[in-house]
């Protein structure tokens, strides 16, 4: 009996296993010769102790689990070579599809060529892959809509002049990527604001807050006179960094900082603060809704229906005035 027993909990655990969700599948019975009908779907993370890809996860998970499709999810740990590992190891599984979050887009062709190999359609997140349909940042215009916000800020509060405009890059996410920290620059002169060479400093803030802190501290110890520095930022990540900075400087309202993705790390404290801080506001990305977005995708190209190249997020800056609308505090989607 006790034997009965143990080979019955061995079989359950084999049958619970799981990456992300397995459904059931009714057309894979015992006994039955027709091939598996459910959609298996790959999706790389862009790496798991991010807040973002966390919630990007999370949406992708519930999708799937509508659907009663199988996910298995991997985590790209925000490494070039962790993805191609990644990618090679979901081909083997004889995945049906791809869903890819890689932020090295220096692999991104190496990426795409086992893919291609495989004949396994790809959709890529934020970070374009050469022959994959793109979902994600419009980076130009959530650039834009940061730099207008910002050139708001600098007419309204310092009377149209500004110091400098420090833009914190990442270069690793490549040129398209950019262009949500460059056209900060853009988004203040669709405003009217002069903004000359002179005034435009790039710091590489990798992806790390500890680094943008360290790089802005240094850069306002070398610029003790100033107290207009517009920052814009290419994540909430980097400008947490810029902010505990600025602060631990004594030289908070030195600075006003535009950020990107309004994610947890800006919008509890935003709360906190009742918005009277710096940090003036971010561009949403929405990343609880990713798998909202992607997964009807993923319906037209099972359907075997036409799809375009590219999808785009509806980005909207968020401050204090319109915060409440799109994160109510008793029902942040990280929660």
């Amino acid at each position: 009996m006790k034997k009965a027993i143990m080979i019955l909990l061995c079989l359950g655990l084999i049958i619970s296993f799981t990456a992300c969700n397995q459904p059931a599948n009714e057309n894979n019975q015992q006994g039955s010769s027709d091939p598996p009908s459910v959609p298996k779907i790959g999706f790389a993370n862009l790496h798991e102790r991010n807040d973002f890809a966390k919630q990007v996860r999370n949406s992708m998970e519930r999708e799937a689990l509508a659907r009663g499709w199988e996910l298995i999810c991997v985590d790209n740990n925000a490494d070039g070579a962790t993805a191609i590992r990644n990618a090679a190891d979901l081909i083997t599984m004889g995945i049906d599809y791809m869903i890819e979050f890689n932020i090295d887009a220096a692999v991104a062709p190496a990426v795409m060529e086992l893919f291609n190999e495989a004949g396994i359609p790809v959709i890529a997140i934020d970070v374009i892959h050469p022959g994959a349909i793109f979902f994600g940042a419009n980076n130009a215009r959530a650039g834009q809509i940061a730099g207008e916000a910002a050139a708001d800020y600098v007419n309204s509060v310092w009377g149209g002049e500004f110091d400098f405009l420090v833009l914190i890059t990442q270069m690793a996410a490549g040129e398209v990527a950019a262009t949500r920290v460059g056209n900060v620059r853009v988004g203040m002169q669709n405003k009217g604001l002069d903004v000359p060479d002179s005034k435009v400093v790039e710091i590489e803030g990798q992806n790390d807050a500890q680094v943008a802190q360290a790089r802005i501290a240094d850069f306002l110890m070398a610029n003790p006179n100033a107290t207009r520095i517009v920052i814009g930022t290419n994540n909430d990540v980097t400008a947490a960094g810029a902010h505990a900075a600025a602060v631990t400087a004594g030289r908070e309202w030195d600075v006003a900082i535009f950020s990107q993705n309004a994610t947890a790390i800006f919008v509890e404290p935003m709360y906190e603060y009742q918005g009277d801080w710096s940090f003036r506001g971010s561009v949403g990305y929405f990343p609880h809704r990713y798998g909202e977005w992607v997964f009807p995708i993923l319906d037209k190209m099972v359907a075997g229906e036409a799809t375009q190249d590219n999808y785009y997020i509806d980005h909207v800056f968020i401050d204090w005035s319109n915060i409440a609308q799109f994160y109510p505090e008793d029902n942040l989607p990280w929660n």
